[in-house]
């Protein structure tokens, strides 16, 4: 009776300890399709307590008459401990990051994982080491700054903890400063977009024509923001970086930014030339992808684009015709960045002949005006005389210095040549063409005949003559051995004479006495009065 109770309670044991084992192996089973949080919920409940595994084993090698009044003795179990968790790290762009974990307990796997900065769900690592106590992620980029890393460890009963999680601060440039084109009075902005804990930044400065960083002025040179509020000619070339430290002290270097300052180093000059010569405009500029586009403006007129030789470059050559003096030209100029500046205005000058004096034809004692036109900066004149068969001589006439050169008609410059020398403020010469100068003198064109008359009638004496202001005087000689005198007939100061024949006529000789304005004196012949008595 006692073997039939013991053998009831060892089966009651045995079918409590079957239901046992059931319900261990229904919990990873509900688990299986649970989420990470459920998962990690139903691990828990495993921690402290044997798999089910080793209850099986228990169970399966317990002698069911040793179970009657004894206890079992069962192997030591190794309780899964972890003695140090992953520490974040600090490391630099493009370096390799170490996670370490220490754990004890029986047969141990690990499995790591990663999250990243700004998500909540967790990824297995594929990094060398994901499966063992050391991870090591090579090759870091700073955009993995702030990544998550942890460990996932089971034991052989099947427990399975995790340990703390581990940062990864990766300290980098994430965004270089661009070059910044300005001109001069704008402002400049270099701003570094950089990864990793607790930055330090601390702007730097290097000249063109020095090695040398040296740290700036103003406020802000402690931040990611380098703020110059007015930029000046003289930063043109100038380069800016960065540097940044984190909290374990690592030191990365932006690359550097240059800033480009445009503007006009050397404006271009007036240009004085000769007429037919080429005149060179040029301009100097500073900055950094430099075009340029000259412009050309008309004596009251707009300013347009000039289409002459070298317009789009640094110089610009214009043909030196009078037609373009007083034209004035400028170079707008333009970098990389969009923007323009203007030169000052250039003027061009071109000394040329743009009206030659012209022959002239007076009469004797009237005066003869020579006129020149010239175009250029600064112009002096001399007028200049040549007498046929002479050389050229400085002229003393009336505005012998200035356009217009006035000269008296007198029969001895009769075939004179005039021109003018024009001299420019820059000593440029040039020459008018010759002009001639042709006086009419005093001439006799037609002489007094002799008149045969009946005594009543009316005799005349008539000349012609040329020439300016002219005078007349006519005289009579009544005998041939007598003299000349003037006579007071009709007319006698006049081209023509006339008076009544007389027997006491009749022989005498008449002429007429000719002055132009100038005072020359010319005679005619002797002209005969002969008087019959009917």
């Amino acid at each position: 009776m006692g073997k039939k109770i013991g053998k009831l309670l060892t089966a009651m044991m045995l079918c409590a300890v079957f239901l046992l084992v059931c319900t261990a192996f229904e919990k990873p089973v509900a688990a299986a399709g649970s989420s990470l949080e459920d998962e990690l919920a139903a691990e828990d409940t495993f921690e402290g307590t044997d798999s089910e595994e080793e209850l099986v084993s228990t169970v399966m090698e317990a002698d069911p008459e040793d179970l009657v009044g004894t206890e079992q003795e069962a192997e030591p179990r190794q309780e899964l401990v972890i003695k140090a968790h992953p520490e974040n790290r600090f490391i630099k762009d493009g370096q390799t990051a170490v996670f370490k974990v220490s754990a004890t307990g029986r047969d141990l796997s690990y499995r790591w994982e990663y999250r990243r900065a700004n998500e909540e769900e967790w990824h297995k690592s594929t990094a060398q080491g994901h499966d063992t106590a050391t991870l090591k992620v090579a090759d870091v980029p700073a955009r993995h700054n702030g990544y998550r890393y942890r460990c996932r460890i089971k034991d052989a009963y099947g427990k399975r903890v995790y340990t703390k999680t581990a940062v990864m601060y990766v300290l980098g440039i994430r965004l270089d400063p661009p070059d910044q084109y300005k001109r001069v009075g704008a402002s400049a902005t270099f701003h570094v977009t950089a990864s990793g804990r607790g930055l330090e930044y601390s702007w730097q400065m290097q000249r063109p024509d020095q090695d040398a960083w040296v740290t700036p002025t103003g406020e802000d040179r402690y931040t990611d923001t380098l703020y110059i509020p007015e930029v000046k000619a003289g930063h043109n070339g100038y380069a800016f970086r960065c540097r940044v430290e984190d909290e374990a002290g690592h030191v990365v270097y932006c690359s550097s930014a240059k800033l480009y300052v445009l503007s006009i180093s050397k404006n271009p000059s007036t240009v004085d030339i000769v007429s037919g010569g080429t005149a060179s405009f040029s301009v100097s500029a500073r900055g950094a992808g430099l075009h340029y586009q000259w412009e050309v403006k008309e004596p009251g007129g707009s300013w347009r684009n000039s289409t002459s030789y070298g317009c789009y470059s640094s110089t610009l050559r214009v043909s030196g015709w009078t037609d373009y003096h007083g034209y004035h030209f400028r170079c707008k100029v333009m970098d990389g960045g969009g923007n323009s500046v203007y030169s000052n205005a250039a003027s061009l000058h071109v000394l040329g002949i743009t009206r030659n004096p012209s022959n002239k034809t007076v009469r004797a004692g009237q005066s003869a005006s020579f006129t020149v036109g010239a175009t250029g900066s600064g112009l002096k004149y001399q007028w200049q005389v040549k007498p046929p068969g002479r050389s050229w001589r400085n002229s003393t006439s009336s505005g012998s210095h200035g356009r217009t050169l006035r000269v008296s008609g007198k029969a001895a410059y009769n075939g004179y040549h005039f021109r003018c020398k024009i001299r420019d403020r820059k000593g440029h010469t040039v020459y008018s063409r010759a002009a001639s100068l042709h006086v009419k003198s005093l001439q006799i064109k037609s002489q007094p005949s002799d008149q045969v008359k009946v005594v009543g009638q009316t005799a005349s004496f008539h000349v012609s003559a040329s020439g300016s202001g002219l005078r007349y005087q006519w005289q009579v000689k009544e005998y041939s051995e007598g003299g000349w005198r003037n006579s007071t007939s009709s007319g006698n100061r006049t081209s023509t004479l006339k008076l009544k024949a007389r027997e006491n006529n009749d022989g005498f000789q008449f002429r007429c006495r000719i002055q132009d304005s100038s005072g020359k004196v010319v005679y005619t012949r002797a002209a005969y009065l002969w008087v019959n008595p009917w």
